[in-house]
């Protein structure tokens, strides 16, 4: 018979890496780069170790995870539940913290190892997310404590049979009315809605390689903004070190915040298998935002909600994570509705998700195929939802209706990869056409940059350029003050396939000049009123500028 051995909260520690013990108390210097795993993807079955034994260790891993509230407003602590902790590296070390052999754990947190009757060992599962194939590796890490990786790691003991099972559970630390024990389940929590996500995409039909991510993720972790390595993070963003996330309890949590977590993994896949021209800051649903922003916030949003198969976006927050606020991403009745609204962005892709227009109901194939088309992370207009629309008439023509009728809906009428012939001004002339066509045949314009709708990211303070360029050459670009009046600061950005190869930023008043050699392509330029990108700058702004091009 099988002995069984159930290792709860008592016989669990919360530790990170570097400072995880083994039984003599020594550190263990294994580093999560040096783990050998025998298990080939996701979705496979355990495998045993290749360490010839005497002993069967076997068990399964588990973790509290803690719903939200029926009414999608802060967490359920009533209804914990235990789920398991899956594709995750488990290491089996012997008294002096040594490792004998790693594995990852199962679809069902099962794994198995190989040993040695009476050999006295203990158990470590890191927060790593890991295929050995290196398709993914994904992990959680406190940026309070050096960036250390999380693990949690059994207590030493002899395996005492042939047949031995240690079940481990990975504890909330609640004790019904408030976080009084280490909040050990928080880094697996993250990782299993990751590997959710990871699970969609393969579903859908992604078979590449996503490239390492880093969570950083502390109990330390505020809405204050300062120094990160003490948890001043401001609130739950991707960068190019990874994603942090809040976990100031009592304030704001996002451990179990799926949809967040998601939405940041979004942004995540945008910049690594995809594109984003997203120019980040503050936004919500009500804002008239720059299109780019608007874009990358909305997919994110539909995204996570269609990994999880769950339309209502939530965020628990407060006091005792019992409040919050919820999106239902399926609603069309917005009072804001356009191409620069990430609430109607949202709103089509969810809804075109949920569709059965000659497709499958509930298929992520068409959206992610598009999201990774290469045509679409090359071309040389920014990442909207026209250029999305572009590229899923061509990935799916047979149910392009349904889209083209969600476009609608929201207020959206071009279906052109730089909006040609949409209707939908946003309340401002200029803002149309969205893309104006500056070239030797057409080298001159007037555009005017203005903070009517808000300063930094809102729509109206970047003006759009399409610059085809037809043969190569030494080009000029100058803008000048087209309003009499000095004191202007105009700003120019020039990208090539949504890179930004040149900025013109000097402090001259009321000129910007660009010169460079230009290849046969199509080139975009932005040009917006530096006064109309400071929040800190009061009054209604609206500058207008006269754009040339000319060869040299």
């Amino acid at each position: 018979m099988k002995a069984f051995v159930q290792l709860g909260l008592a016989l669990l520690s919360l530790c990170l890496l570097a400072a995880c013990s083994g039984g003599n108390g020594s550190s263990s210097s294994t580093s999560s780069a040096s783990v050998g795993v025998s298990s080939s993807s996701i979705a496979s079955s355990f495998a045993t170790s290749s360490v010839a034994a005497s002993a069967l260790l076997s068990g399964v891993i588990t973790y509290d995870d803690v719903p939200h509230k029926t009414n999608n407003l802060g967490l359920d602590y009533n209804n914990i539940q235990r789920k398991p902790v899956r594709g995750l590296v488990i290491e089996l070390l012997d008294a002096s913290g040594n490792l004998i052999s790693s594995q990852i754990t199962n679809d069902d947190g099962e794994y198995e190892f190989n040993s040695s009757l009476n050999q006295q060992v203990q158990l470590r599962v890191k927060a790593q997310l890991l295929n050995n194939f290196g398709a993914w590796n994904v992990s959680v890490r406190d940026n309070t404590e050096t960036n250390s990786l999380y693990a949690v790691q059994g207590s030493l003991a002899a395996i005492e049979t042939v047949t031995e099972v240690r079940d481990l559970h990975i504890s909330s630390g609640w004790n019904g009315v408030s976080y009084s024990d280490a909040r050990s389940a928080a880094p697996f929590a993250i990782l299993d809605s990751v590997y959710i996500g990871i699970q969609k995409l393969r579903m859908s039909g992604f078979s590449g390689t996503l490239p390492e991510l880093h969570f950083f993720w502390s109990v330390k972790n505020t809405s204050a903004e300062g120094d990160i390595t003490l948890g001043e993070i401001g609130t739950s963003y991707f960068s190019s070190e990874g994603i942090y996330l809040l976990g100031d309890a009592d304030v704001d949590t996002d451990e179990y915040d799926s949809h967040v977590i998601l939405h940041e993994w979004t942004h995540y896949l945008e910049n690594t298998i995809s594109r984003s021209d997203s120019i980040g800051g503050d936004h919500d649903s009500n804002q008239k935002l720059d299109m780019r922003l608007a874009f990358s916030e909305g997919l994110a949003n539909a995204f996570s909600a269609i990994i999880l198969d769950d339309a209502f976006y939530k965020d628990a927050l407060g006091r005792s994570q019992s409040s919050g606020f919820y999106i239902n991403m399926a609603e069309k009745s917005h009072s804001l509705r356009g191409w620069y609204s990430q609430a109607s962005i949202g709103s089509i892709l969810f809804n075109y998700h949920l569709s059965a227009d000659n497709r499958t109901e509930k298929s992520f194939h068409d959206l992610l195929a598009t999201f990774t088309r290469q045509d679409y992370k090359i071309h040389p207009g920014f990442s909207s939802i026209h250029l999305f629309s572009e590229k899923l008439q061509v990935e799916a023509p047979a149910s392009f209706n349904t889209w083209s009728v969600l476009l609608a809906e929201q207020n959206i009428f071009s279906i052109g990869a730089y909006g040609e012939g949409e209707t939908n001004a946003g309340g401002y002339s200029e803002n149309l056409p969205i893309y104006k066509t500056l070239s030797l045949s057409n080298p001159n314009l007037t555009l005017c940059s203005s903070n009517r709708f808000g300063s930094f990211n809102r729509l109206s303070n970047y003006q759009f350029v399409k610059i085809p360029i037809s043969r190569l050459g030494n080009y000029r670009i100058q803008v000048m003050n087209a309003m009499g009046s000095s004191n202007t600061d105009p700003d120019i950005y020039l990208y090539s396939s949504g890179k930004l190869i040149q900025s013109g930023l000097s402090s001259l008043p009321d000129l910007e000049v660009m010169q460079r050699l230009l290849t046969s392509d199509t080139y975009v330029l932005t040009l917006a009123e530096a006064k109309v990108l400071n929040d800190s700058v009061g009054g209604n702004i609206t500058h207008c500028f006269n754009l040339t091009l000319s060869m040299e």
